[in-house]
């Protein structure tokens, strides 16, 4: 059975082997700790698709070849000329680059 003790007994386990690793030792993340990470940070990769998709960046996109960070901004407000809005140059680069690099 898997109670609340083992999960505590493992905690605590896991805390006492960071705190006391006076080795020097390098801590590597098993096979599950990765996955959960992994699967943690997947959230963020569909919030920025979800993003890139309401501003229009995947219509420009879609539309022509490959484009800057400018160019995208660029064309994304000359398809939307009654918008206000001001697209953040450094945020639209770090969700491309965080969708493009998730596979």
């Amino acid at each position: 059975s898997h109670g609340r003790g083992a999960l505590t007994t493992k905690s605590s386990s896991l805390c006492a082997d960071i705190t006391n690793n006076d080795a020097g030792e390098e801590l590597t993340p098993s096979d599950t700790e990765t996955k959960i990470l992994q699967l943690a940070q997947s959230h963020f990769v569909g919030q920025a698709l979800l993003t890139l998709i309401r501003v229009g960046v995947i219509d420009v996109l879609h539309m022509t070849e490959a484009l800057t960070v400018d160019e995208i901004i660029t064309k994304i407000n000359d398809t939307k000329k009654a918008s206000t809005s001001t697209i953040n140059r450094e945020a639209l680069f770090r969700s491309l680059r965080l969708v493009c690099t998730s596979g």
